[in-house]
């Protein structure tokens, strides 16, 4: 293949690129497509306040919470797993903690409401998540803003 050629299928990739990009200025990507709430690991009060990545982070977070309660994996193997920076999951760790998701702390435990709702079926996860559950997010919530009070 000589130069022009390269220059030609470099172009052409270039373009096709390009064709790629949506008028909003987004990049394409399978994540971008709309997915239907039950595929989100966030309860659906939050899954606006978290970001696509985010969700990749807290989906492989959840097979550690589900069976033991607490994530035992390191940042490194959750950004390995997730696809991700350990920016991004320093980041989703400390979104969760705030919204209440997981408890305050060194260890990555999971709100109980939070891991109830992990746990239920597809059916039972519109049930349990009622306004009382969100309360006690909402609990935890102030929680980690009067322990960030305290620290700084």
């Amino acid at each position: 293949m000589n130069r022009r050629e390269q220059k030609r299928r470099a172009a052409q990739a270039r373009k096709a690129h390009r064709a790629r990009v949506t008028e909003a200025g987004e990049r394409f990507s399978p994540l971008s497509q709309p997915r239907p709430l039950d595929l989100y690991p966030a309860p659906p009060d939050f899954v606006g306040f978290f970001t696509r990545k985010q969700h990749l982070v807290l989906r492989a977070m959840v097979a550690d919470l589900k069976e033991f309660g607490e994530c035992r994996r390191t940042t490194a193997q959750l950004a390995d797993k997730a696809m991700c920076s350990e920016t991004t999951v320093r980041s989703t760790i400390a979104e969760a903690t705030r919204r209440g998701l997981l408890l305050p702390g060194s260890r990555l435990c999971a709100a109980p409401p939070w891991l109830a709702y992990l746990q239920a079926s597809k059916q039972e996860r519109e049930a349990l998540w009622d306004k009382e559950h969100a309360a006690v997010m909402a609990e935890g919530e102030q929680a980690w803003q009067e322990q960030q009070a305290r620290a700084g």
